[in-house]
């Protein structure tokens, strides 16, 4: 790609909120950096030097692709500009920055500035240079008053709204809360040598902070009482199963006030589970306990009572993230068990012992949700979502207008949480980086030698496939900014994009066993879906439709069925004709049953009764169904002499690949992969390479909001 020289007189342009350093090659929104991958970047830059006009096609490929060799380049070139309107929240139908003209180019339609070099504004989104800004703010309506411009009562200098890290701790910090005070924040702590969370608290600024729990399960989602004496939070003790617990926020006894039942572990860890009510007498649970969906609990702490709020309808999964405005009015989300979309609901329930109304539907995402918070005024209901950017999102409620992007928030912002007042905002930030590693086996389950990393990059690479004849290799990455599926050499070299979904997730790649196709999985809305393409990216077609949620594709020996795993009604795994066709069932109550490559057995899991995991395995042409041994469900990979597999553990920490061996039933230990737990596990046709992910950087850290809104 060529990076041409900026003149110093143009480095920095600047459009409505945005600014755009061509010398630092950087995009920010607000002063606080935008996420924009180089070419994207060298597009706009390119739009940018000519603001009305018509780019043509020609010139943006001479210009930015003309020492690159692509498959495809009106694709590469869509998918560029599709990741400018991302990251400048712009609309391709209704644009504001960049708009198409068909069969010609690009223009740029908004109205840039130039700074020279002694106007630049500092990258750097601190706490220091806000105050300063707003500093010169006042000074300048002193002056004005001075000088007789005025002769009103001057307005109160605007405040700027800013964000800066609140921790950056070693391991993953989530699931933030604000002390009523405004002074603190309580959070949950893996730390990078822990395999468990634990409650801290720390101030709002400098200090270190100080741990209130130290319990060998899982702490999570601390919520301060009304007046800021107790952290009541949840500890999972066992696979679905929580208790609320409660100790003084300067440490102390523990006192156990409740429990639920979780949805899950995507639920255990992103979706809040309970909230105090505003006078603090009691709490609001989402308990999952039976199979027909969540239920909303009063849980009184005066009479020790729980008195249930809402029960699910036909189409509730989950319910979660209750929160409450200081006039008590409670926002929650629920989740639908057929599509996976999310509904943000109002509820002015007045006293919660003896609910009134009905819950007021004000917005429904067809995306997943990590987070979501009502504001204490109630003006606005915040959401985390994957699409159609990775952020906040804000459902302006007093208005009823268009939902509308945090742009203070940082990208992969989850968990929001509002202080008391309104005026700050905490969420978590999620960080995960992954390289493809392959390791050679000399025969099935012994290693021919150490791992060796085999692609790698910047961003989060898993879930290789090797091709039928070993040539290619198709694996899921964010490379382009969300998971799409890409495609390299034997070597893991000259990687091509092959999607372009509008989707934050397209993973799971699979060839046919001819080498003409990839099937995969995709979440369209927030609908899991299994699609095929051909080799080149080219003619993606989708095959399940939404009745199910369809991931995990394999192909059977012939090509003509794709096998997969149903994640919704009562789960298992199913197939469906390539050609088209309807899907039917293979078999039932079997998590994660994926097809082996003789097409003959299904391998999954299913709890033992004893609240734990066993592999089983189920004969497709006898109906045999066979327990094999006891693992946690985690990653597998079957081949005709037995199964690859790794026990779940600290993520960061290396733990041995194990190989469960059909004619003995004896687990051998393969080898340790060197830097992490091994994840994603494949097999060349050929049986000769083992390949597995492993992180490189996974965590997360908490973001604060000054003076927000």
């Amino acid at each position: 790609m060529i990076i041409e020289p900026v003149p110093d007189d143009v480095r920095i342009r600047r459009f409505g909120v945005f600014e755009v350093d061509l010398r630092a090659g950087e995009l920010r929104r607000n002063g606080v950096k935008v996420k924009l991958q180089e070419q994207p970047f060298q597009v706009l830059a390119v739009l940018l030097e000519k603001p009305g006009e018509i780019v043509s096609k020609q010139e943006l490929q001479e210009r930015i692709w003309r020492e690159e060799t692509f498959v495809d380049f009106d694709r590469s070139l869509a998918t560029a500009i599709n990741k400018v309107r991302q990251a400048l929240d712009d609309s391709a139908t209704r644009p504001r920055f960049v708009e198409t003209i068909p069969k010609r180019g690009y223009r740029f339609v908004g109205e840039p500035g130039l700074s020279s070099p002694g106007a630049d504004v500092p990258a750097q989104s601190t706490g220091l240079s806000r105050k300063v800004a707003v500093a010169a703010v006042g000074f300048l309506g002193v002056l004005a008053i001075f000088l007789g411009m005025r002769r009103d009562e001057p307005p109160t200098p605007p405040t700027l709204a800013f964000s800066e890290p609140l921790t950056t701790y070693p391991g993953t910090e989530r699931a933030p809360s604000i002390s009523p005070d405004g002074s603190r924040v309580a959070f949950a702590w893996q730390k990078e040598d822990s395999d468990n969370y634990d409650i801290y608290i720390k101030l709002i600024g400098a200090g270190e902070p100080i741990q209130l729990t130290d319990a060998p399960e899982d702490d999570l989602w601390p919520q301060w009482s009304p007046d800021g004496q107790f952290v009541a939070f949840g500890r999972l003790v066992r696979r679905r199963e929580a208790e609320i617990l409660r100790i003084p926020a300067s440490g102390g006894q523990e006192v156990r006030l409740e429990s639920y039942t979780t949805g899950g572990q995507m639920m255990q860890y992103h979706q809040r589970p309970f909230a105090w009510v505003p006078d603090g007498d009691g709490l609001v649970i989402c308990d999952h306990e039976g199979r027909d969906g969540g239920r909303l609990y009063f849980s009184s702490l005066l009479s020790g009572t729980r008195k249930l709020l809402r029960t699910p309808t036909e189409l509730t999964e989950f319910v979660s993230n209750p929160s409450f405005t200081t006039a008590g009015v409670m926002g929650f989300t629920e989740t639908n068990r057929d599509d996976g979309s999310v509904t943000l609901f109002t509820w002015d329930l007045g006293d919660p012992s003896s609910a009134r109304g009905e819950p007021e539907a004000v917005h429904s995402s067809s995306h997943r949700v990590f987070g979501a918070a009502i504001s204490p005024r109630g003006d606005e209901f915040l959401f985390s979502s994957p699409t159609p950017a990775a952020t906040l999102w804000r459902v302006p409620l007093s208005t009823r207008g268009p939902v509308e992007r945090v742009v203070e928030a940082a990208d992969h912002s989850v968990q929001p949480a509002f202080s008391s007042d309104g005026r700050r905002l905490v969420h978590g930030v999620s960080r995960n980086r992954s390289d493809i590693w392959r390791l050679e086996l000399s025969e099935p389950g012994v290693a021919g030698g150490p791992a060796q990393r085999w692609i790698r990059s910047t961003y989060d690479d898993i879930w290789p496939d090797i091709s039928p004849d070993g040539s290619r290799v198709v694996f899921q990455s964010d490379r382009s900014g969300s998971d799409q599926i890409w495609m390299a050499d034997s070597e893991g070299e000259q990687a091509v994009q092959l999607t372009d979904l509008d989707s934050p997730l397209s993973g799971s790649p699979v060839w046919s066993p001819s080498g003409s196709r990839v099937a995969f999985d995709s979440m369209i809305g927030a609908q899991w879906a299994v699609f095929v393409m051909n080799a080149n990216g080219s003619g993606v077609r989708r095959l399940t439709d939404s009745s199910l949620r369809a991931v995990r594709p394999r192909w059977s020996p012939g090509g003509e069925w794709v096998y997969f795993v149903v994640l919704n009604g009562a789960g298992g795994t199913a197939r469906i004709p390539v050609g088209g066709g309807p899907a039917e069932s293979v078999v039932g109550d079997l998590r994660h049953g994926r097809l082996d490559r003789s097409g003959r057995f299904v391998y999954g899991f299913r709890d033992n009764g004893a609240g734990e995991d066993t592999v089983w395995r189920v004969d497709l042409e006898t109906g045999r169904e066979e327990a094999l041994f006891d693992a946690p469900e985690y990653a597998m990979e079957a081949s005709a002499e037995g199964i690859y597999f790794s026990r779940p553990g600290l993520l960061m920490e290396p733990s041995p690949i194990l190989f469960y061996r059909f004619s003995d039933r004896q687990v051998l230990e393969v080898a340790t992969p060197p830097l992490s737990r091994a994840r994603r596990f494949g097999l060349s046709p050929d049986g000769r390479y083992l390949t597995f992910s492993q992180a490189q950087d996974v965590g997360g850290d908490l973001m604060i909001i000054q003076n927000y809104r």
